[in-house]
């Protein structure tokens, strides 16, 4: 049998369409494969609760709120929680849905419990109600509000053993605390009387006090009548700056570089000049040279006074008898020298005649 492109395109969607409503339910928490059923839970409160929130029993995960919607009794309304259980536990028709915050970030959560399992016709079916109470996160931690005193009571009994405890532990004379705390209240004596004696020292030191401000009043108006002043010394510097501003310090600065320049090549020129001269003294110092000589031996010295003396003794006789030297007459005896008996040269040098 040949089956027609019409009929497997019809089969296609049919079965596309069953895929998507179970995934779609799926989803919200509804399993349609399996064997489920929905019970309704009334409400007061339903604190918030939303659909696909978890449904337990004694911390197994058996179900989700399907559903919730509300559903008028007398003069108000009720939450309705329609609740799909997915697991069988046997639920009696006296169970209870307990609706509780699960943990701290605000979630809900229902847990249903119940004494003992249901028998025969006792069991819950689809439609079913069961009864629904709603708690508190005080209730969820403790139970019942009228249980928190089984709490509380050993929390008090033991805070105050602790407090007689320490009481008894501060009053004895070798416990650190004690001292600890003694050696406060000593600090805080010192520091009450510390306070007292500032409080003294101030109200015995206002009149100075008030003297220093009075004299920096007065400190005050003299800057202020000088105001004057100070005005015309910042404008005189305010000219002076401006006329610095104008001077070309790169020219300025090489002229100077210059100039510099210039006396190091003088200085170098006057240390090279007296060096040599240094070396100079050194030769004078140990006799080397005709100067030198002159300087550290009188010999050269009486030899050339000596040579000196004659010299001016010839030139002497050359002057006060020409005719001795210039005589060109071959034949003309010459009379022996004497020393004239004014001879200013035996005056000069005083030589006595022989």
């Amino acid at each position: 049998m040949k089956i027609s492109n019409e009929v497997r395109i019809g089969i296609l969607a049919v079965v596309t369409i069953a895929i998507s409503i179970w995934g779609f339910k799926f989803l919200k928490g509804q399993n349609l494969i399996g064997h489920s059923i929905n019970l309704y839970v009334e409400y007061p409160d339903a604190m918030r609760v939303s659909k696909s929130s978890p449904v337990s029993y004694k911390g197994v995960d058996v179900g989700t709120v399907a559903d919730i919607f509300f559903k008028p009794s007398g003069k108000s309304q009720v939450a309705v929680v329609m609740i799909n259980l997915k697991l069988p536990i046997n639920c009696p028709k006296d169970a209870v849905a307990i609706l509780s915050p699960d943990g701290f970030l605000g979630g809900k959560a229902i847990e249903i419990q119940f004494e003992k399992p249901c028998e025969g016709g006792n069991c819950v079916v689809t439609g079913d109600y069961i009864k629904g109470i709603d708690r508190s996160m005080l209730q969820s931690m403790v139970g019942d509000p009228s249980n928190v005193k089984a709490y509380i009571d050993p929390i008090k009994n033991g805070a105050i053993q602790l407090i007689d405890t320490l009481n008894y532990s501060l009053k004895q004379p070798d416990n650190e605390v004690g001292k600890t705390l003694r050696d406060m209240q000593s600090v805080v004596a010192n520091l009450k009387a510390t306070t007292a004696g500032l409080n003294a020292l101030m109200a015995a030191s206002t009149g100075n006090i008030g003297a220093t401000l009075n004299h920096l009043n007065g400190i005050s108006a003299n800057l202020e009548s000088g105001n004057a002043q100070i005005k015309s010394i910042l404008n005189n510097i305010d000219t002076m700056t401006g006329k610095l501003k104008g001077v070309d310090l790169n020219k300025t600065t090489g002229g100077a570089n210059e100039a510099i320049a210039a006396m190091r090549k003088a200085l170098m020129t006057t240390d090279s000049a007296l060096y040599e001269i240094k070396g100079i003294a050194a030769k004078l110092g140990t006799g080397q040279g005709t100067v030198g000589q002159l300087l550290s031996n009188d010999t050269l010295y009486t030899n050339l006074n000596t040579s000196l003396l004659n010299l001016t003794a010839l030139t002497q006789d050359l002057r006060l008898n020409p005719k001795r030297y210039l005589n060109l007459n071959p034949f003309r005896s010459y009379k022996p020298y004497v020393v004239p008996e004014n001879d200013p040269l035996l005056k000069l040098y005083g030589v006595k005649k022989d």
